[in-house]
């Protein structure tokens, strides 16, 4: 049987112009919780934590944005990216939302040179 918790955007069309929208919708849960596990790195000045998001002064740092359906992630380091993101595609993939990224549509903008392993 269907859960009756699963979203009714679980397929969303590619290039609607409710698409950006159903996808936020359908991400905010899975991002929210993955924000808990990111803000805790932080507030404990973890190592990992220290690597977490950019720092943009007044005490504040910018760990990720949201455009349209396009999720940016932001961290001082690879390893820091690399943890961010696994956290949010463990949320994402757990019931009732399923949800998991498409790989040709993954991109890493870096201004350091990355070595793909």
């Amino acid at each position: 049987a269907e859960s009756p918790l699963r979203s009714p955007y679980h397929k969303i069309r590619q290039g609607g112009s409710e698409s950006p929208w159903c996808w936020n919708y359908s991400i905010r849960v899975p991002l929210s919780s993955s924000l808990l596990s990111w803000e805790a790195e932080i507030e404990h000045n973890t190592d990992l934590g220290k690597t977490v998001g950019i720092d943009i002064g007044w005490k504040y740092r910018l760990t990720h944005l949201v455009w349209a359906d396009n999720i940016y992630s932001f961290a001082k380091s690879v390893a820091g990216l690399h943890w961010m993101v696994s956290a949010l595609t463990e949320e994402m993939g757990k019931a009732p939302y399923k949800l998991a990224w498409k790989p040709g549509s993954l991109e890493l903008l870096s201004k350091q040179a990355v070595v793909n392993t």
